[in-house]
């Protein structure tokens, strides 16, 4: 069986190394958070109400967790609409980064960034639906 991906797919290839990239950012982060906040290692957090090392170590965690859903989502939809999946895979990435770097502040600060990444994975997973189907097909 030979499958024929179309032209454009390579921008969600693309986003898929930005989000590898944008998660070692977020590693490194946490690891200059755990020396300026005195968190050695093994430890995977700080054991004090409202730590801001623990933000840091969860902002991290959580876009890992959603890392799977993203790139299958991502990659799957690709085949079927590239352009739009490449739309919503950027619009997952900046919500992830604005979610990031909103939590750093505060807990309440993650909250726009959670909205985006939320309505692009909607997008993303509606459209792999369609892209599934395409495959299917073939």
């Amino acid at each position: 069986m030979e499958v024929t991906l179309p032209p454009l797919y390579g921008l969600a290839v693309l986003e898929v190394v930005l989000y590898a990239m944008l998660l070692g950012w977020m590693g490194s982060r946490v690891m200059h958070a755990r020396k300026k906040y005195g968190v050695p290692l093994p430890a995977a957090y700080e054991n004090k109400p409202d730590s801001v090392f623990n933000r840091y170590q969860r902002a991290h965690q959580n876009s890992i967790e959603g890392a799977a859903t993203f790139y299958i989502t991502l990659l799957v939809s690709a085949i079927a609409t590239p352009v739009l999946s490449a739309v919503a895979g950027l619009a997952f990435i900046v919500g992830r980064y604005l979610y990031c770097t909103g939590y750093y502040n505060s807990l309440d600060g993650r909250k726009r960034g959670f909205m985006w990444g939320k309505y692009s994975t909607v997008v993303s997973v509606v459209v792999a639906r369609v892209g599934g189907r395409v495959w299917c097909t073939v």
